[in-house]
């Protein structure tokens, strides 16, 4: 089993068919997809039971949120290498080949990211995001490649440890803040996912979690830290006003 897919749920019955039969097109014997759903009160479940030929490990439990998940399919995974999706990504086609290709001619990275589309509401072509990862870049600027669809070596958990629990919605970012200058990076430059904007990673509580990560680990001037968290809370009081006044809130 080369990549492992891993996938939280709850209560993801929306947009989640459409993330699984993006990965369905895709799912070959090297690659594992595991879900770990929260206890979904919606029809996540029978989604899932209807998708279970391609899903190759699956639990439905408590737990502490989605990093507390992906730890959980950590732990489980067979793969060398590991990519976390939202039940609202959608994998692009030749996503894994692309990455196949990659690992084929290259060895020993820790992590490879690529790019990713990012859409509205709507489903509106945004952005696209992603670039190598350089952690000093990333310590000022998170934004500056794409963790969606990303993968990680199953190595690198074994060396450093899991994400971390206490943050909610940031813990990624404070995973590669706190260990990602020792990491091997490459880059398949390929648009692998489609993600939408939005979402708990676009709210204040993110801003606020990025801003004491940073200053936890002083990677930035504490100076620029607190302007940079200024400026993020009101760049989104601008864009939640703006799409209040347009009636789309």
């Amino acid at each position: 089993m080369l990549i492992t897919i891993i996938i939280a749920t709850y209560n993801a019955a929306e947009f989640l068919q459409r993330s699984l039969d993006s990965i369905r097109l895709q799912k070959t014997d090297d690659i594992e997809l595991i879900v770990m759903d929260a206890v979904s009160k919606d029809t996540t479940l029978e989604i899932l039971k209807n998708n279970s030929d391609i899903i190759d490990y699956f639990k439905s439990e408590k737990d502490k949120g989605v990093y507390d998940a992906w730890n959980k399919g950590i732990r489980k995974a067979k793969g060398t290498y590991i990519m976390f999706l939202g039940a609202d990504d959608v994998l692009l086609p030749g996503a894994i080949e692309a990455y196949l290709r990659f690992i084929k001619s290259n060895s020993g990275f820790d992590i490879i990211s690529s790019r990713l589309d990012l859409v509205d509401e709507m489903g509106n072509h945004r952005r696209y995001v992603g670039e190598l990862f350089v952690h000093e870049r990333y310590c000022k600027r998170t934004l500056s490649f794409a963790h969606p669809g990303m993968l990680h070596s199953v190595n690198i958990f074994n060396k450093v440890g899991l994400f971390s629990l206490d943050y909610k919605i940031c813990s990624d970012a404070e995973f590669f803040i706190k260990n990602g200058g020792a990491f091997k990076a490459g880059f398949v430059d390929y648009v692998t996912v489609r993600m939408q904007q939005g979402g708990m990673s676009v709210s204040y509580k993110a801003i606020w979690e990025a801003y004491k990560i940073r200053k936890n680990y002083h990677v930035i001037n504490p100076f620029q830290n607190s302007i940079g968290m200024i400026k993020m809370v009101l760049l989104l009081f601008l864009s939640k006003t703006k799409t209040k006044l347009l009636g789309l809130g």
